[in-house]
Order: structure tokens, then sequence, then C-alpha cells
């Protein structure tokens, strides 16, 4: 990862305060010469959050980073969270983060793990991509898309048969997906051109709609469900 989380838990601002003792009559204690008789009692105040942010360009200088990212606070947890940029890119490995107990209790479970990568915190990030029906790439030239493509792309391939799951690639560009052509996955050769491109999408949804009618038809609502149902003959693999 580019940058580490650091986890802060504010601290105790500490006051010193004295306090004149009184009897039970709300009366001043005094002592033998006649003076009040005083005690000091320390007082506790918890570190302000709202203090911690604005001094944001204070810890920038004295860690020597360029800026700082500060999280407060950091979901499910009672600490802030400071975001360090690292000197050096870490790299992350494709199969460190597949070998994770994340990917695995994924898998285990039936689902299909997408590898993302590693968090701040050094844990490894997946998701299942049955939870995401649309899923957009976005970023600026040299931030990494094509390798994330790649890195999805292997993900599924690496742990589905193709009897369970098929892909269909297009690839305008005609350099970033054609490397995959002979893949058993493919439903078709990768689709490089405009008007071959429309017709297989036009074919992805009058699969899906064909789907949708056998779906209704034995009264089920997802694939995780037909494929349990008795009269499910039919082979369905999930679609990307």
């Amino acid at each position: 990862p580019t940058v580490t989380l650091y986890g802060l838990s504010p601290g105790w601002i500490r006051r010193i305060r004295e306090v004149k003792e009184r009897d039970a009559e709300g009366n001043i204690l005094k002592d033998s010469r006649g003076k009040p008789i005083v005690t000091r009692k320390e007082e506790r105040t918890r570190v302000r959050v709202d203090s911690i942010v604005a001094r944001e360009k204070d810890m920038a200088l004295a860690l020597a980073a360029p800026s700082l990212r500060i999280q407060a606070p950091v979901p499910g947890e009672s600490v802030v969270g400071i975001e360090v940029p690292n000197q050096k890119p870490v790299l992350v490995s494709l199969r460190s983060v597949m070998e994770s107990q994340q990917f695995q209790d994924v898998t285990s479970k039936g689902g299909f793990a997408l590898s993302l990568g590693q968090g701040t915190g050094g844990e490894s990030v997946v998701v299942d991509i049955r939870q995401l029906p649309h899923l957009l790439i976005a970023g600026a030239t040299g931030s990494g898309k094509s390798v994330c493509m790649n890195t999805l792309i292997v993900s599924l391939a690496a742990q589905a048969s193709p009897e369970r799951l098929r892909l269909l690639l297009i690839d305008p560009k005609r350099v970033e997906l054609t490397p995959y052509n002979g893949l058993p996955h493919l439903v078709a050769p990768v689709v490089v051109d405009t008007e071959p491109a429309v017709r297989a999408l036009k074919g992805m949804m009058r699969e899906m709609f064909r789907r949708y009618r056998r779906l209704e038809k034995l009264r089920v609502r997802n694939i995780e469900g037909y494929q349990r149902h008795p009269n499910a003959l039919e082979p369905m693999p999930y679609v990307v």
C-alpha cells in the first residue's frame, strides 16, 4: 500500500484545582493557624477530536510527510485514524491475497472472491462479486485500472471452472484483454470491434431475460435458488 494507517487513541488533559474543604454544614474548615484547609484535586478531560484534526499540518511537519489524511473516528474503533504516506509503495502480490483467510471465507460460502489488494492496516481486501451487480473502475492515467482488471479476471478464472462461471470480454483498445483469448471461461473470443460488441451485449440481454423467465417458472429468486431446485435440469453458470 502507498499509505499506512495509524490508530491514535485520544489522551487526557489533566488540570490541578485547589478546593477548600468544608464540613457537613458547608462551613470552610481551618487549620490550627486559622487558614483554610485546601486540597488539590486532579480533573481529567478527554482530548477533543477537533483539536487533533486542527493539528494536521503540525503532524505532517513532524513526520516529514507531504500530507496526511485524518479519519476521525475510524468506523467501529474508538481511535482516530492517521494515514501517513509511505516513502516507498509496498508490493502486494495477487497470490498473497488469494491465500488469505478473507479470500477463503468468501469461496467457502460459494461466492466469487475478487482480490482488491491490501488495506492500510495490512489486511487483505476481498469482496464477493455477487454483491456487486454493477462495477465501475475509474481513475487517472497510470493509476492502475488495467492492473485492477487483470487482477479481477485472474481471481475469477482461478477459483471457478468454466461450467460454473463464464466471461464476456470486450476490448476496443485491442491490447488490454486480448491475451485472454483461449481461456476456457470465455463465452466467445475477446470482442474488439464495435458492431460485434453491440451484438454480444444484446445477446447478453436476451440471455438475461431468458433466465428471468426460467427463474419465474421455478419460482426462485436467483441462481443460488435455481441450482438447489430439483427441476433445475439446465445448467446456469454465472456470467461476468
